[in-house]
């Protein structure tokens, strides 16, 4: 009878097991254009630039962020850190890195404005959303 009790008991922590996992990361995969007043942002090094979507919710360990994939024409892509998208949600908006001005040269105008502490920019992922344009100068991002 004890005997089996206890293969119940284990039984039934093992069906139990994995709600208690930690949540699978997936949602829509998000394409995007990082602008300057309108016009196409390039970024200085793209291997220098980052992107950064951070959770607006959450402190500590509850925070996520996801990288962006950005090319030299200021395009991205945004396929979430397993590559099955980002989960739905608010999300603050960070830039890390250079950007080439008008005249073509590296300026670190807008590192400071958007940094994961004073970032101006904050957008609402959700399954529905595919694109996502974010324009430095005019301090926007529009999610469609």
């Amino acid at each position: 009878m004890f005997s089996r009790l206890l293969c119940l008991g284990v039984l039934a922590v093992l069906v139990a097991a994995p709600g208690c996992a930690k949540e699978r990361e997936s949602g829509p995969k998000l394409t995007g254009r990082v602008l300057v007043d309108g016009q196409p942002c390039r970024p200085a090094s793209v291997n220098d630039f980052d992107l950064k979507f951070l959770t607006a919710e959450g402190v500590g360990p509850g925070k996520r962020s996801y990288l962006a994939e950005v090319q030299p024409d200021g395009t991205f892509t945004l396929n979430g850190s397993i590559g099955k998208g980002i989960p739905t949600g608010r999300y603050k908006v960070i830039i890390a890195g250079k950007v080439l001005d008008a005249a073509g040269k590296p300026t670190g105008r807008y590192l400071d404005r958007y940094s994961e502490t004073k970032t101006p920019l904050e957008v609402e992922i959700s399954d529905a959303s595919r694109e996502v344009t974010v324009d430095l100068e005019r301090k926007m991002a529009v999610v469609s």
